[in-house]
């Protein structure tokens, strides 16, 4: 299955990246107005262009030595309800048709895209980890609306607040320790969020009263996130110093949802999603996630009847996420998205039919 820390070659890293690009350093700045048609793929530094890589927020397992050409495909136009899982190895988010795996429709010109969320309006919101930004796109989901630029960061998840955008980034271009980035009106970061405690911060959510919550690695992703090394922050008002919640500890950081007064805190390497009430102390609730691939992300949907998870990076590389009665935590169906020209990395799971509460 997968293993605990994901591990690169610096030596091969910079002679493949020097061949390629002539150049080596962190996430390129990609302009919106360059989405559309730019191939993205040579933009990246060569540790985010691998399937193994440091800034994936999986618990990544074995890459097979080959894998399925890509089959052809018809889309159909998409319906009014849409689930969107990024792969972070192909650079692309998948829309497909309600709780199906149906493509209708494909974001391209992405970096290694990992979490996502759609706002009130049905915008959305992409973490484009590779190229340092998070980008946000209107329904159809065709153009670039807005940019966020995350400069010398890796943004792993983004969250819409009640008066801000939050920004989880892993870590820094050059290793350092993660932090949340804070934007209000403007493309730059308004504030950052730093715990000392966090090696990396992986995934974000918020409450309705607009308090953020995110999910963390003692250590620094790439180096030492080891087994039991997960935790859950809260932060008051997307402000101020971190609230511990040290009753939740997680053996891999996984993804989170607020819905219906609870906090779903996702642990990839236990495969649960627990459900939590303020103030945080016990689970009213575990569903268990186990069979389907590491859960590295979460949505519920359908009026809260339905949990959503990716799970990445089983063997087949096809199977992108699985669905799950919330009421008995059954397991409902899998999804699966094509194979890419690299083994598939779904990553972030979203949906435009969420109540958002």
């Amino acid at each position: 299955m997968g293993i605990q820390k994901r591990l690169f070659s610096p030596a091969a890293a910079v002679i493949s990246l020097a061949l390629i690009t002539g150049c080596a350093g962190g996430g390129s700045q990609i302009p919106a107005s360059s989405q559309g048609t730019l191939q993205a793929h040579y933009s990246a530094p060569f540790s985010l262009r691998t399937a193994n890589v440091n800034y994936s927020a999986a618990r990544l397992g074995s890459v097979p030595a080959s894998f399925p050409a890509i089959p052809a495909h018809s889309y159909n136009a998409c319906p009014t309800s849409i689930t969107f899982v990024s792969d972070f190895a192909n650079n692309v988010v998948y829309m497909l048709s309600g709780v199906t795996s149906t493509v209708c429709g494909t974001i391209t010109g992405l970096v290694n895209p990992q979490g996502m969320a759609l706002d009130a309006s049905g915008n959305l919101w992409i973490a484009n980890t590779g190229a340092s930004n998070v980008l946000k796109y209107a329904p159809p989901y065709t153009t670039v609306s807005r940019t966020l630029s995350d400069p010398f960061e890796y943004p792993t998840s983004v969250a819409v607040c009640k008066g801000y955008i939050a920004v989880t980034n892993i870590e820094t271009t050059g290793g350092k320790a993660g932090n949340v980035a804070i934007y209000k009106k403007g493309s730059k970061p308004a504030a950052h969020l730093k715990d000392t405690n966090a090696g990396s911060e992986y995934f974000g959510a918020c409450d309705t009263k607009g308090n953020l919550f995110t999910t963390y690695c003692t250590g620094i992703a790439g180096v030492n996130c080891s087994q039991g090394g997960g935790r859950v922050n809260e932060w008051k008002g997307g402000t101020g110093t971190a609230i511990e919640l040290s009753s939740i500890t997680l053996q891999f950081p996984g993804g989170l949802d607020y819905e219906d007064g609870s906090l779903l805190v996702d642990d990839q390497l236990a495969y649960t999603v627990g459900f939590y009430k303020s103030p945080y102390a016990t689970a009213s609730k575990t569903i268990n996630i186990s069979g389907h691939g590491d859960p590295v992300t979460i949505k519920v949907t359908g009026s809260d009847k339905t949990l959503l998870t990716t799970t990445c990076c089983e063997t087949s590389y096809t199977t992108a996420a699985a669905a799950y009665t919330i009421s008995t935590g059954a397991f409902l169906k899998t999804i699966n998205i094509p194979n890419g020209s690299n083994p598939n990395q779904p990553i972030g799971v979203a949906t435009n039919k969420d109540d958002r509460d």
